[in-house]
């Protein structure tokens, strides 16, 4: 079975572009001393687009219009947006052929390994080894699983976790007084909603990693950080009891009607806008879509709140389904690495920064202090709950990659949909086995 590594957190974005001059004064005020009539070298960054995604990419948007002022590299650059999975897709395939775009969006780990071992990704460490202001930025832990080998290869924007947001409106009219301390009583919230003929969770998983993050969560919680960095290291199998164990108990939360009618087939825009319209009390998903959620036109948003959810085993506390999240990186093959690398540094600036936190309402990951009096308060009470995370694991997809890691979230989507958990948990097994040396 192929392992890779394990933990952390994280946070950056990308892109790029240009701006003319003419004349002398251009020839001053261009230290590559490239003439202005010179054609464009033209570049593409790739990214992915989302509701989640739509602030965070005007912000690079407006940093590649305005980060090379003086043209001093002349380059001219597109950004192209694509659907998550058909962006990896594509990525995968482009890679394949070798014309990957000249920046790009990556998953950390295992997603971007295969990439790095072909020779298709730039080393950016080795700028910022060069740059220690820019390096110095960075939260501890941001680049652990964007290196490989003692280097860096990618700049990560965001940290995302796993999170239940839930409606106080609705808690409050079922008689429930906050949110649950323990695994029991989550479930006694889940009755309590059935009585009210109200959906008790959204867990819109059309998207099957949606499923497997739930599952994976519900593993930290049976298993603790040791069965996350045993099956990561090699020495527990998936088909080790603590998986099957957490696999019974999401089939046992499928069976109770935890989730709405269809689950399965529903796209996280349908679910997300089912809990934004309060048609359900919870909402499993990613911390990024705090500012879907708390946006002027969503009803729930004044009655929003959340919680991680309890572990199944008190002692496997703070433990929690997350890592980095909009992380760029650039293709060997990029046109302009140093121009490249420019854009990529001002992702870390501080009115970047501050935008990621204000604006489109996720978390950082470099050092930069924030205003609170410009923050949600439910954003401040976030990053307060978040310190009390002692360990994040970054979801399987990307420790894993194609391999195990979507077959994890499959494995996930076939016992929701009514499979047998032991027999879900030895397929992947075998499928690990199988693949060893792929």
């Amino acid at each position: 079975m192929k392992r890779i590594f394990t933990v952390p957190v994280a946070v950056v974005l990308a892109a790029s572009l240009l701006l003319v001059g003419c004349g002398k004064q251009n020839e001053q005020n261009n230290p590559s001393g490239q003439s202005a009539s010179a054609e464009k070298k033209k570049m593409v960054l790739a990214a992915v687009s989302d509701p989640r995604s739509k602030a965070i990419l005007e912000m690079i948007d407006n940093k590649i219009k305005t980060y090379d002022p003086d043209n001093k590299f002349n380059v001219e650059i597109q950004m192209e947006k694509y659907e998550v999975e058909q962006y990896k897709t594509k990525l995968t395939t482009l890679m394949a052929s070798n014309s990957q775009p000249d920046i790009f969006y990556t998953y950390e780990a295992g997603f971007m390994k295969p990439f790095v071992e072909g020779g298709k990704v730039y080393p950016i460490g080795d700028e910022l080894e060069k740059d220690a202001e820019w390096k110095n930025r960075f939260q501890d832990g941001v680049f652990k699983p964007l290196s490989f080998d003692g280097k860096i290869y990618g700049i990560p924007l965001t940290k995302q976790l796993s999170v239940m947001f839930y409606n106080k409106k609705l808690f409050n009219e079922a008689g429930i007084a906050g949110a649950p301390k323990t695994y029991d009583e989550f479930l006694e919230h889940v009755d309590a909603f059935k009585k009210k003929n109200i959906i008790p969770v959204s867990l819109p998983s059309q998207r099957a990693w949606l499923a497997g993050e739930l599952m994976q969560q519900l593993a930290n919680g049976v298993g603790g950080d040791a069965l996350y960095n045993e099956i990561c290291n090699g020495t527990a199998k998936w088909d080790d009891p603590r998986f099957i164990e957490a696999a019974t108990i999401f089939s046992e939360l499928v069976k109770k009607d935890a989730f709405q009618k269809g689950f399965l087939g529903m796209s996280q825009d349908e679910g997300r806008d089912q809990f934004k319209n309060e048609k359900a009390a919870m909402f499993y998903t990613i911390s990024s879509d705090f500012e879907a959620l708390t946006a002027q036109d969503s009803p729930v948003g004044k009655n929003l709140d959340f919680f991680m959810l309890p572990p199944v085993k008190p002692e496997n506390g703070a433990i929690n389904v997350g890592s980095i999240g909009n992380t760029f990186a650039i293709s060997m093959k990029a046109k302009d690495i140093p121009a490249a690398a420019a854009l990529m540094k001002t992702f870390s600036d501080k009115d970047m920064q501050e935008n990621i936190a204000y604006t489109a309402k996720q978390f950082i990951v470099t050092k930069q202090n924030l205003d609170e009096t410009k923050m949600d308060p439910l954003a401040i009470k976030f990053i307060n709950a978040t310190s009390d995370i002692k360990v994040l694991t970054p979801w399987f997809d990307r420790i894993f990659g194609a391999g195990e890691g979507t077959e994890f979230n499959n494995a996930s989507v076939a016992i929701a949909g009514g499979k047998n958990p032991a027999e879900q948990m030895k397929k992947l097994q075998k499928f690990a086995e199988d693949n060893e040396n792929r």
